[in-house]
């Protein structure tokens, strides 16, 4: 029997344990998830007491973040990983659809239906030393993934400790199923056991995963690497500024239009740029786009996209 819980239940349960002066994040808004501005994704902070953001509504796409967050250096809350201050939520996702309910191995504090037969379990989570470690924490949900028991989306939510899932007052108003029910999916709750709280070593635990972070190996760059990775990043920009893709320089990063604009919901040309090679990024450079379809790029697609490209001038 679906249990009736409102938003602000929800919060109080699973963030009980908030720290002080740490906020959890909420959004919300209407239209297709899919083909959301990255503003909507914008987070917004509560913390207990507090009224919900008011694009959190009934009839609003309705999300909170996995984690709580401490205030930047300007009193702002950000959903970002560089503040985040505690675990208190973990989801086993698109349980009934990709994940058989079968798989469940420890009984589930909520479990909310996101769309027809398909749903978020959540964990509510008891703070120990590992909810307060990010590395820890990131580690636990990269091993869900793994593991195949979360998916790892192209959405701008669906990242590591910022990840989002749905709240369970709300709606999931994606196009498909729209057009398959002639209305947005209403979210609701199947299951609501509060009261069932873990520690992160005991879900671990239970799944069998592995919270040892992973060490990435960085092999030394001599300085004739060094050297010619600069010089091929000074070309790179004169290519991009001759093809008319070059904006504005911010520090290290060149705000560029991006090759693969044409992916982007409307077109939209804003949020690319590409950064200097240095010892922050190895003498790599780097390459971020804030659209979805090109969450996974790095700056070796950019180089690849350049060669091709001359070469096809040149033809």
């Amino acid at each position: 029997m679906s249990a009736l819980i409102t938003n602000g239940e929800f919060l109080e349960a699973a963030f009980a344990d908030l720290p002080d002066g740490a906020a959890a994040m909420v959004t919300g808004f209407g239209g297709d998830p899919a083909t959301a501005h990255r503003g909507d994704w914008f987070a917004r902070a509560w913390a207990h007491g507090q009224a919900l953001d008011w694009r959190v509504k009934p009839d609003a796409n309705n999300y909170i973040a996995v984690g709580s967050y401490w205030p930047d250096e300007t009193g702002t809350y950000r959903r970002r990983k560089a503040l985040f201050a505690r675990l208190h939520l973990v989801m086993v996702d698109d349980l009934g659809t990709k994940v058989p309910l079968g798989l469940v191995r420890l009984p589930l504090s909520a479990l909310v239906e996101t769309s027809p037969r398909n749903y978020q379990g959540w964990y509510f989570v008891t703070p120990s030393a590992a909810s307060d470690e990010e590395p820890v924490a990131a580690r636990l949900i990269e091993a869900l993934v793994e593991a195949g028991l979360t998916a790892d989306g192209s959405d701008p939510g669906m990242k590591g400790t910022t990840r989002f899932g749905r709240l369970p007052v709300g709606i999931n108003a994606k196009r498909k199923y729209i057009e398959q029910l002639g209305a947005p999916f209403r979210v609701r709750v199947d299951t609501w056991e509060p009261q069932r709280r873990y520690t992160v070593e005991e879900i671990a635990a239970a799944y069998r995963l592995d919270l040892i972070p992973r060490q990435r190996v960085i092999a030394p760059v001599s300085p004739s690497a060094i050297t010619q990775r600069a010089g091929s990043f000074v070309r790179l920009l004169q290519l991009l500024a001759g093809a008319g893709m070059y904006r504005e320089t911010t520090g290290t990063w060149h705000h560029i239009l991006c090759p693969w604009v044409q992916d982007h919901t409307g077109r939209a040309e804003t949020g690319t740029a590409i950064n200097e090679p240095g010892p922050a990024n190895n003498w790599a450079g780097g390459f971020r786009c804030h659209h979805g379809h090109c969450e996974r790029r790095t700056i070796g697609d950019v180089y690849r996209w350049a060669q091709e490209y001359a070469q096809g001038s040149a033809a």
